[in-house]
């Protein structure tokens, strides 16, 4: 058997994979899906505050994030698009559908909460953005109107950001508790219901830590040069502007494994699940800022990626329409 050695670098990716490992070795088989005090670099998931990115907090929820997200910006807050009627889907869930019932509040303006939205989809509970209850009444999903957020939603979450998933713990009680950040809870809601995508297990810890460094270079690049063009009104800077971007992209691409045409490889995963809702975006600064990835062999891995998620089914059906999004980002562009 060859020995393979890696350099592991960014010290919140090494962490979560020696975390993990720790814990399995503990004790053999323990599905990380119970609370586990932990501290972790966090970035900003939804709200119309303006408030700097929070870079480190206490979390109780399932395991460590992949990767320290420390400079996303806010999602827009977006009046104007009131959500879609209620609808009900009685589609067949998953087998083994853990802590539900549960209440999922979004708001498909935003990028971090489509994280949680994507694996949501990925689990078979829903299959879609509309309001309503999905998988039988296993899951209820609550559009936040992030400009107009209701006065009872800081009971739901003190920090009034998206996503928020309230979940039912197993047991004659059916004790409720709320999650946030959305990684965290995406992360969750793959472990809980046992899926592969989440990297789970010592067998996984390489392919976990290549996703944490994708995940990465989208967090500490792409996000801040993407938001940079975008809030730039000078248009005699979005030639230097666009050309960072371009340069965050290529850092994005060097991470992403050769073959694809997911991140890492043939396999959709939690990496593709964390970062998609970004790259989602992209249309915001092609309509605002005429920015397109060129279409050239220098680009040709990256271009394959994106296609690869745009085909993706939950991909497709958790993203808003791209004149929504267009129409929500406006006060960023404008």
């Amino acid at each position: 058997m060859n020995n393979i050695a890696y350099l592991l670098t960014e010290s919140s990716v090494i962490r979560h994979v020696s975390f993990s490992i720790a814990l399995q070795r503990l004790k053999p088989g323990l599905k990380l899906n119970r609370k586990v005090a932990y501290t972790y670099g966090a970035g900003t998931d939804s709200t119309n505050t303006g408030a700097p990115p929070h870079l480190f907090q206490s979390a109780s929820v399932s395991v460590p994030c992949l990767a320290a997200t420390r400079t996303f910006a806010p999602c827009p807050s977006f009046r104007n698009n009131p959500p879609n009627s209620q609808r009900i889907c009685t589609m067949t869930a998953s087998s083994n559908l853990a802590f539900t019932p549960a209440k999922f509040y979004t708001a498909k303006i935003c990028p971090f909460a489509q994280r949680a939205s994507i694996a949501l989809h990925e689990l078979g509970l829903i299959d879609a953005i509309t309001p309503g209850t999905y998988a039988n009444g296993a899951v209820e999903l609550v559009e936040i109107d992030l400009k107009n957020k209701p006065e009872w939603y800081p009971k739901v979450n003190p920090r009034g950001k998206v996503p928020a998933l309230e979940i039912t713990h197993p047991g004659p009680d059916g004790k409720k508790e709320v999650l946030i950040e959305s990684a965290l809870i995406a992360e969750f809601l793959l472990q809980a219901n046992n899926s592969p995508l989440a990297l789970g297990g010592p067998a996984n810890a390489v392919k976990r830590y290549k996703a944490g460094l994708v995940v990465d270079a989208v967090s500490n690049g792409f996000t801040g040069a993407f938001y940079a063009l975008l809030r730039e009104k000078d248009a005699e800077k979005h030639a230097e502007l666009s050309a960072k971007l371009l340069e965050a992209i290529k850092a994005v691409q060097a991470q992403l494994a050769p073959e694809g045409p997911y991140a890492l490889g043939h396999e959709f995963s939690i990496a593709d699940i964390l970062v998609a809702p970004f790259f989602a975006r992209l249309v915001v600064n092609e309509h605002y800022r005429g920015f397109k990835v060129p279409n050239t062999d220098e680009f040709a891995r990256f271009n394959q990626y994106i296609e690869a998620l745009r085909k993706r089914e939950s991909i497709k059906a958790t993203t808003a329409e791209a004149e929504y999004l267009i129409n929500g980002y406006k006060g960023y562009a404008l």
